[in-house]
């Protein structure tokens, strides 16, 4: 008998399922419980890692119901996308159309709305603990940036509308939109501050 060890098989992670297309029903039916479960960092708490021996995969993946199911979900996935993707566009849409109204508190002076853009820079910062903050003495580019910032949030119904569309599928891209047009709203009233 030699003294060779003999090589533990390959095996795959649950991960590695996912990424070659098995679903986590398809897991659960056609492989049942892990070969191996391995746990993470002492400090983790997160559940262990599955472990598959990849033969085992391979095994399940030759037969004709591991097919039949892979190319159901891939149907599903495709359908998934498609009403992502109209979602997506349906909110892009409306970011685009929805009104955004400037609010009644809105300064004429536009020294008195840097004054106030100055003003809401050192709060925001207060609440971020960053005690020692002081606009003052900021450069004029930065205080008109901080100007157009506090129209955003204070002058204009841009929060209101950005809470409506949260956690939904095309949050971001709404927000950009929205975003861009506070700040052409901006630009138009108060082209001094170039926005």
């Amino acid at each position: 008998m030699s003294g060779k060890k003999q090589a533990r098989p390959q095996t795959i992670l649950k991960q590695g399922l996912k990424e070659r297309g098995w679903t986590d029903a398809m897991i659960r039916d056609l492989l049942g419980e892990p070969d191996e479960r391995v746990k993470r960092s002492p400090y983790s708490r997160k559940p262990p890692y599955c472990v598959y021996d990849l033969e085992r995969v391979q095994a399940a993946e030759r037969q004709p119901e591991f097919a039949r199911r892979l190319a159901a979900a891939e149907v599903r996935r495709e359908r998934a996308l498609r009403v992502a993707a109209n979602k997506l566009e349906e909110m892009c849409e409306w970011a685009r159309t929805t009104p955004i109204r400037w609010k009644s508190n809105v300064p004429s002076d536009v020294r008195k709305i840097i004054k106030r853009g100055v003003a809401a820079w050192e709060e925001w910062q207060q609440l971020q603990e960053n005690y020692d903050a002081y606009g003052g003495d900021a450069d004029l580019e930065t205080k008109k940036r901080w100007a157009c910032n506090y129209l955003r949030h204070e002058c204009l119904t841009y929060d209101d509308l950005r809470w409506t569309t949260y956690r939904q599928i095309g949050t971001s891209e709404a927000h950009a939109i929205l975003h861009r047009r506070c700040l052409d709203m901006i630009r138009a009233r108060f082209p001094e501050l170039g926005a």
